[in-house]
């Protein structure tokens, strides 16, 4: 997991969390209370999530939760 996240409010958060292996899981992202929550709460201006949305919606919970959010009320660019 790679995060640019000291405590604190930010004005901008980039979380970026990655699987280096398919069999490695989120669960460090959908406990709660978790990282995840965290890094939203205290961005104040933006939070950037960067990382296959696919592969976080299909580990389900918060993770699942935050993409759904994102796809409504968000914006998705493609890395180019």
């Amino acid at each position: 997991m790679v995060y640019t996240f000291q405590g604190g409010e930010k004005a901008v958060i980039i979380f970026s969390p990655y699987q280096c292996h398919q069999e490695h899981s989120f669960w460090f992202l959908n406990r709660k209370p978790n990282l995840l929550n965290t890094a939203v709460s205290r961005a104040r201006e933006l939070f950037i999530l960067v990382g296959n949305l696919r592969e976080l919606e299909l580990a389900g919970g918060e993770t699942k939760r935050l993409v759904e959010h994102i796809r409504q009320h968000g914006e998705i660019r493609p890395i180019k």
